[in-house]
């Protein structure tokens, strides 16, 4: 049997494994699905509704099984933390927000600053299904929407991101 053809049977095979759910849960790896289904039972809203989860969590990520309970926090700061004590994981999920005016965006059509200059705030990268977030340092005084200049503790180089609302920066 030529090589090619050895490759192409072995690919097809492991394929057909990784593609079955139960291959997750016999690697050890935590089940996604029900993951998801706490997360929305600890919140009472289902993926995607108002006060839910604003996205379903990322299929490629490979948790290690939490045979605990898994904890999930109240919301803060547009989020929650999904972790599991035991094997020390821990994931925020972005909660999606009711369209409401805050006290925020009233100080924002007043031309008052979200952050000031030399606050601490939350640098965050959003993307489907997760969020990564890092304290970061603010070097000028900004509005909600605008372009701002901000730096990590541990990295001499600016950063520049934009001002949200809340007061956190989106990279």
């Amino acid at each position: 049997m030529s090589f090619l053809r050895r490759l192409s049977i072995a690919g097809c095979c492991l394929a057909a494994v990784t593609a079955s759910p139960s291959f997750a849960q016999q690697a050890g790896f935590q089940d996604l699905d029900a993951l998801d289904a706490v997360i929305a039972t600890a919140l009472g809203a289902q993926v995607g509704e108002e006060g839910g989860a604003a996205h379903r969590l990322d299929r490629r990520l490979r948790l290690t099984n939490c045979a605990q309970s898994v904890t999930v926090s109240e919301p803060r700061a547009g989020a929650v933390t999904v972790a599991c004590g035991e094997n020390g994981w821990q994931l925020r999920v972005a909660v999606r927000q009711a369209n409401r005016r805050s006290s925020s965006a009233t100080s924002t059509e007043t031309g008052d600053p979200v952050i000031r200059r030399g606050d601490e705030v939350q640098l965050v990268v959003v993307g489907s299904g997760f969020q990564v977030s890092t304290r970061a340092i603010a070097d000028q005084s900004a509005r909600a929407g605008d372009r701002v200049r901000i730096r990590i503790p541990s990295r001499p180089a600016p950063i520049y991101g934009i001002v949200m609302a809340d007061g956190r920066v989106r990279l």
